[in-house]
């Protein structure tokens, strides 16, 4: 299946390109109910997720894993830090 979409960092706002190297990011509980953060390699069909957050490079994915470690969450657009 195949998507005409474009993908943009959550974190910075770039574009992605087909050469591009993404990752993306949900956070979940364990079975135990933990707070989770899970990292994912590119996938067209979970970044179409809309609860999967879409990350260009590790300094996009460290801005958003910051307030994860703090608040044990995933943090909304507004609440990353610049």
């Amino acid at each position: 299946m195949t998507w005409d979409s474009v993908f943009r960092c959550d974190v910075c706002g770039t574009v992605k390109k087909d050469a591009n190297k993404w990752l993306l990011a949900k956070n979940g509980y364990t079975a135990e109910a933990i707070p989770c953060f899970r990292i994912y390699h590119w996938d067209d069909y979970i970044a179409k997720d809309p609860s999967s957050k879409i990350v260009c490079s590790e300094h996009c994915l460290n801005r958003l894993l910051q307030p994860f470690l703090s608040q044990r969450t995933i943090p909304t657009t507004e609440e990353i830090p610049k």
